[in-house]
């Protein structure tokens, strides 16, 4: 059986970004804002480093140290943990950053906000509690459901959640303009995420099976599971030891690629578990 890794498999850059952040902290009371990444070994690291999860501002001491995650926080979050008297790291994926700045643009124009995306999304709730007034779109039946808020604004201004897929927001795009033409649209998706849905895509046309591996919280890891699964066999899972050998009784070719949050090191030790089965 041949194993192939897809190009791009593993850390993004915001993710590498805010993972390194993360690992050159010293000190006894060091925190996340929420996981600092969607992926479970990762944070188990990071735990292990006595790095914490934190959620709440009443939790913080005096000399704390928080870590914003990499996919942000609301300005209005972010404000208040600055005026406490701990030290606010921003480990915000800079992309993440730019979708909120068009966002708040968007607003200071006039334009009624847009967003495309998941509500319940981390990135999407930060950027929603500073702008609550704009419409979350997640998918056509929101879209259908949505019809007399869409059509009832003058100026729509819309971004995209930075891991969605770029498919599903031109469907989306193209019928939100059957209710209102007035459209200002900025494609906040960021390169990373288009660059590995691609490269998942074009391996998946050629082998038998893929295996995606990441946290299953993840969104840009599930959009590869949905990317895969159109051309082939396709399993997500988080960890090896979900792997089960009968999956791949009749495959010549298997791929492997992960989510923005998985480090090389879990593709690469995918990939022997795979050759030693």
């Amino acid at each position: 059986m041949e194993v192939i890794i897809a190009d791009n498999p593993a850390f993004c850059y915001g993710v590498e970004r805010a993972y390194n952040l993360a690992k050159e902290q010293s000190g006894s009371r060091i925190f996340t804002w929420g996981p600092l990444i969607h992926n479970p070994q990762i944070v188990a690291e990071l735990t292990a480093l006595g790095i914490q999860r934190i959620d709440s501002l009443e939790d913080l001491h005096n000399g704390d140290t928080v870590i914003i995650r990499a996919h942000g926080i609301s300005d209005k979050t972010k404000q208040k943990l600055e005026n406490k008297e701990i030290t606010v790291l921003d480990g915000t994926c800079p992309f993440v950053t730019k979708a909120h700045l068009i966002a708040d643009n968007f607003v200071k124009q006039g334009l009624h906000l847009v967003i495309i995306g998941d509500k319940e999304h981390p990135e999407i709730r930060g950027i929603y509690e500073d702008f609550p007034e704009a419409i979350v779109i997640k998918n056509l039946n929101d879209v259908a459901a949505l019809n007399f808020e869409l059509s009832s604004k003058k100026n729509l201004g819309i971004i995209c959640q930075t891991t969605i897929k770029a498919r599903d927001v031109e469907r989306i795009l193209d019928q939100i303009k059957t209710k209102n033409p007035n459209i200002t649209f900025e494609n906040t998706i960021c390169n990373a995420t288009h660059a590995k849905q691609s490269a998942a895509e074009d391996l998946a046309k050629k082998v038998d099976c893929m295996l995606i591996i990441g946290g299953k919280n993840s969104n840009n890891t599930k959009m590869l599971h949905e990317v895969c699964q159109k051309h082939c066999t396709s399993y997500l899972i988080s960890d090896i030891e979900e792997i089960r050998s009968g999956w791949f009784d009749y495959c010549e070719k298997v791929g492997i690629t992960g989510g923005a949050s998985t480090p090389l090191w879990l593709i690469e030790k995918l990939k022997n578990r795979l050759i030693d089965l």
